[in-house]
């Protein structure tokens, strides 16, 4: 899971640490520190906030949209046998039957 307590504390202005330094410190990609100091500028989160802010309330705060995508444990697997008699066919690849599985 993504440090957002930590990308939100180490942005300060008194730490003075510039953003290649969060991301290395963070384990995360520019895209996402951007994101996070985006939304967080916007929703006006900022350093210090209570300990009961963990990092999965910090996402609800910050990313509400995502918190309506579909859970991943409601998907039905593939069908596999399915799979690996349409990839024997001309013309199909994994992407093509990842966006079939996809839409379904």
């Amino acid at each position: 899971m993504t440090k957002y307590r930590e990308i939100i504390r180490l942005s300060q202005p008194d730490l003075k640490l510039s953003q290649q330094k969060i991301v290395f410190s963070c384990g995360v990609s520019k895209k996402t520190v951007n994101k996070v100091f985006k939304s967080a500028s916007v929703k006006d989160i900022s350093w210090p906030f209570p300990a009961s802010y963990t990092d999965a309330f910090l996402e609800g705060l910050l990313f509400p949209e995502r918190r309506e995508q579909v859970d991943a444990s409601k998907r039905c697997m593939p069908n596999y046998e399915y799979v690996r008699k349409e990839l024997l066919k001309n013309g199909v690849n994994k992407k093509l039957l990842w966006t079939e599985y996809l839409e379904e």
